[in-house]
């Protein structure tokens, strides 16, 4: 594996200031990291060949023999991944006299001996025959070393005609150039498989080599010795002698401290990253931070509190920096609040139980909810004063959390979440709720402290919270901080921060906090309504089917479609055939009119579609919180191109390409009753319109583009007749379609072939198609080539406000990996500008607002659309903000065009 991993990646891309080549083992490297975030395995094992004889060698002086002498940069590369291994405390075992082969066939069969599930990682076919139920190989294809496909036995009958068992039977016969063991001459693996099947396995074909006849017969009885030797020599060993046992194995767990040192050595700075944040849940290895807090002040009265801030804000660790008391007296305080467990309050606020604030040496614990008078008063105002300047992380549940309390959190100016997610830091969906403690261990080095038992007085505030130990954790917010803004800063990020996310993060909560209203009885209805053509559907497959089939069991519909109606085999997969949906479509697409496999598979496709509009509407009603409202969350920090997404529930999902599924957005409407103090009247929504195409002209600076949409026609109509060669009239709604898919394909990153599958059509017509618009549009072509081409410079794509996205890939040899890269250096930019854009307006619409005293307030962004809730008498001046902010965001050389409606529900306000 780490052969491959040598030849994957190009050794001239792969070394160190000092000289010593290291892409053996980064590409090694990487391939473990993977296989541990995705097989999340108990037992990690690494078994190596040594230099010396082995008894196949000893047997065979000719085995292995003829192999290309070893590249020199490969030299010294397997004693550095040893290093690597046991700084990941990864066992690795060798054993004289034998294979690493063997080895893991021990490994493989002790541990399927426990009940163990064994994924064999290798290169080496001898590898198959040690496949079973319990047994399956993880085998390379053509060198690449991350996408590893899961071999079990059907997989290997499928493809050699024989079991694994029989595997090494058919190696005999047919040989392996690798080893240097010659098979019989003619034999291939199809001759073998054929005969295996006949006499049952090698001794069978051996006893009845006489019976076989033709030129393979005749070879064979000649070479009856060296297949007899190939056997025992492709045998694995299952039986050795390992200096190792099992529990040995278990739970595999990284040394930082030596992570660190040896990985600054081999300048390995992602990889560094990548390893830590696939093995942070385990942080039990990391050193635990030291914390530099002194001593944890407790203030009591108002003079105490103030005193505390002021001298906290003076000796904060950038004030220390400076010698302009302005700047002293403004400098950033750490606030960590402590939250209660669980989910509190209408809108699943997290309720403030205490505060801790940090700077420095210096700490002080707050009891919020003990807090009375004066005091609570003197903290309250510092809370809510622009000027005294505060950094926290997670800002935006902060937000939530005193707005819940009544206080308008304000001076913000920095989240170390947010800084980390502008520098490319996006948590795992598994890691979403260790965020905190992934990046102390991946820019800090560290791990979280330990917090003190209940018995350890002098810690405990109250007897229940660890005061020292909440200090420690707002300290290392402090200091990831510091070094996060130190990374916005080298990549021109810290405006973006300050002016965009931070501020915005306040709006989110806002949002969240208010949700927005949901009529009850109509999502009762439309359940009931989609139940009912969901049966109906299901009743009409079932019809065609003959008997009842339970539509959500891929197995059953296995045995209808493929064995009972008789339809073409779809792809293969393990458990037989592919159910999916691209697959269902294209048995449907060429089923023959009205038979009974036509429709089967339109009524299983109408019952998936209607099940799924059920299942968005039960979960909107599960999510309908006591005040009558669905509180999204807006996840800030996830998507790489800086897009919003919304979960708990995904209002992004609603779907509006049907009119089905458009009835459920009437289920969103203006709450008649009284909230927050005000009435509202309407709903009002404003989006923008071809906001993508508008920024691809602006960017790609196409004449032909800039002119369709000065000019106000239709875009893709435009488009059509020019890719076409037609008036625009004479553009027909088939050709429109194909042309707005590839317009948006484009700034996709969409290829021929992925544009072909999208609009199934042929390559080639997909390529002609893409041709023409390129004659057509040269300044597109020229903008998407060479934005890649300076990404692979740079090493980054920017957005038209400076949101960088970096893409080491761009350089890989791995192609798979290199087109990945190279379709996202085209989108992001794009896609990017469009969140950015969104953003910025939200701020401005959210501003004007405000300032303009409106009861009016925005409840939603769902994708490029805005919906504010309109207090009564304020709409026609909520429209205008809407248009003026939108379209104002930023200049384009097109102009921005914004769509509003309005009306009672969502549905009613669509434009």
């Amino acid at each position: 594996m780490a052969f491959r991993a040598f030849f994957a990646l190009p050794a001239e891309n792969f070394s160190t200031s000092t000289g010593q080549c290291t892409n053996a083992v980064y590409g090694f490297t990487a391939m473990l990291i993977n296989l541990i975030k995705n097989q999340e395995p108990t037992h990690v094992v690494v078994a190596f060949d040594l230099s010396t004889p082995t008894f196949r060698s000893e047997e065979y002086a000719e085995y292995k023999a003829g192999r290309d002498e070893t590249p020199q940069e490969f030299r010294g590369q397997v004693s550095l991944i040893k290093q690597v291994l046991e700084t990941m405390g990864i066992p690795s075992v060798t054993v004289e006299g034998f294979e690493a082969d063997d080895i893991i066939a021990t490994l493989a069969t002790t541990g399927a001996g426990s009940g163990m599930e064994v994924l064999v990682v290798s290169g080496d076919r001898d590898a198959f025959q040690l496949i079973n139920d319990q047994v399956a190989v993880l085998y390379p294809r053509q060198g690449v070393t991350k996408d590893l496909p899961r071999l079990d036995a059907a997989a290997i009958e499928e493809k050699y005609a024989v079991p694994p068992h029989l595997y090494p039977d058919l190696a005999a016969l047919t040989g392996e150039k690798a080893d240097n063991l010659p098979g019989v001459p003619g034999v291939g693996p199809g001759f073998a498989a054929k005969w295996i099947a006949k006499y049952g396995d090698l001794e069978g074909i051996l006893a009845h080599a006489d019976e076989i006849t033709g030129k393979k017969g005749e070879a064979l009885r000649a070479h009856v010795e060296d297949v007899r030797r190939n056997r025992r020599l492709n045998r694995l060993v299952t039986d050795v002698e390992i200096p190792l046992d099992l529990a040995d194995a278990l739970d595999p767990r990284p040394d930082r401290d030596a992570v660190n040192e040896l990985f600054d050595t081999l300048e390995f700075s992602s990889l560094r990253d990548r390893l830590f944040a696939v093995f942070a849940e385990d942080s039990a290895a990391p050193r635990a931070s030291t914390s530099a807090i002194e001593e944890v002040a407790t203030p009591q009265t108002p003079e105490e509190l103030r005193a505390w801030l002021d001298a906290a804000h003076a000796s904060s660790p950038e004030a220390a920096e400076q010698d302009d008391d302005a700047v002293r007296a403004n400098a950033a305080v750490t606030l960590r609040p402590y939250y209660a467990e669980g989910e509190v309050g209408r809108a699943h606020e997290r309720e403030v139980l205490g505060l801790t604030l940090a700077s420095g040496t210096r700490a002080a614990w707050l009891p919020w909810n003990e807090l009375e008078g004066a005091a609570r008063e003197s903290l309250v105002e510092w809370l809510e004063d622009a000027g005294s300047t505060k950094i926290v992380f997670g800002a935006k549940e902060a937000h939530k959390s005193f707005a819940e309390a009544g206080v308008r959190l304000a001076g913000v100016v920095d989240d170390p979440a947010l800084s980390a997610y502008l520098c490319g830091f996006i948590p795992l969906p598994r890691r979403r709720d260790h965020v905190f403690e992934d990046l102390v261990g991946q820019f800090l080095h560290s791990a979280l402290p330990e917090p003190a038992e209940d018995d350890n007085e002098g810690t405990l505030f109250g007897g229940s919270v660890d005061t020292a130990y909440e200090a420690q954790l707002a300290a290392l917010t402090e200091a990831l901080s510091a070094t996060l803004d130190g990374q916005l800063e080298e990549r021109s990020m810290t405006g973006l921060s300050e002016n965009l996310e931070l501020p915005l993060a306040r709006i989110l909560g806002d949002m969240e906090r208010l949700g927005v209203a949901v009529d009850s009885a109509e999502i009762a209805e439309l359940t009931e309504y989609y139940a009912g053509l969901a049966g109906q559907a299901q009743q009409e497959a079932w019809d065609a089917a003959g008997h009842e089939v339970n539509l959500g069991s891929p197995k059953q519909l296995q045995v209808v479609l493929f064995e009972e109606l008789g339809m073409p085999k779809t792809r293969k997969i393990k458990s037989g055939y592919s159910t999916d949906v691209e697959s269902l479509q294209n048995l449907l697409e060429n089923a023959a009119p009205e038979s009974a496999g036509e429709r089967f598979l339109a009524g299983l496709m109408t019952y998936r579609d209607y099940t799924k509009l059920k299942q968005t509407v039960e979960g909107l009603a599960k999510a309908t919180s006591d005040d009558g409202r669905v509180h999204t969350t807006f996840q800030q920090a996830i998507a790489a191109t800086g897009r919003l997404s919304s979960t708990d529930p995904n209002l992004q999902n609603i779907p509006i390409r049907t009119e089905e599924g458009r009835r459920i957005r009437g289920v969103f409407v203006v709450d008649p009753r009284e909230s927050g103090g005000h009435r509202f009247e309407t709903l009002l929504t404003a989006d923008y319109s071809q906001i993508e195409m508008r920024i691809m002209a602006h960017l790609s600076g196409d004449e032909g583009l800039i002119e369709a949409y000065r000019s106000g026609e239709d875009l893709h109509r435009y488009v059509g007749s020019q890719v076409f060669g037609v008036e625009p009239q004479d553009v027909t709604s088939e050709m429109r379609s194909k042309v707005k898919a590839m317009s948006y394909g484009l700034a996709y990153g969409l290829s021929s072939f992925g544009l072909s599958k999208q609009l199934r059509i042929s390559v080639d017509e997909a390529r002609q198609l893409m041709g023409n618009y390129f004659k057509r549009f040269g300044a597109v072509r020229t903008y998407l080539r060479d934005i890649v081409e300076q990404a692979r410079k740079d090493g980054y794509t920017q957005t038209m406000l400076g949101r960088r996205r970096y893409l080491p890939d761009l350089h890989s040899d791995n192609r798979q990996l290199r087109e990945m890269a190279e379709r996202a250096a085209l989108n992001a930019p794009i896609q990017g500008s469009a969140a950015d854009i969104i953003k910025k307006a939200m701020l401005g619409v959210d501003e004007a607002l405000r300032s303009e005293g409106l009861d009016s307030r925005l409840l939603l962004q769902i994708h490029d659309e805005l919906i504010v809730e309109v207090a009564p008498g304020e709409l026609e001046r909520a429209q205008e903000i809407l248009v003026e902010q939108m379209g104002g965001a930023v200049d384009l050389t097109v102009p921005m065009e914004v769509q509003v409606g309005h009306g009672r529900s969502w549905n009613d306000a669509a434009h």
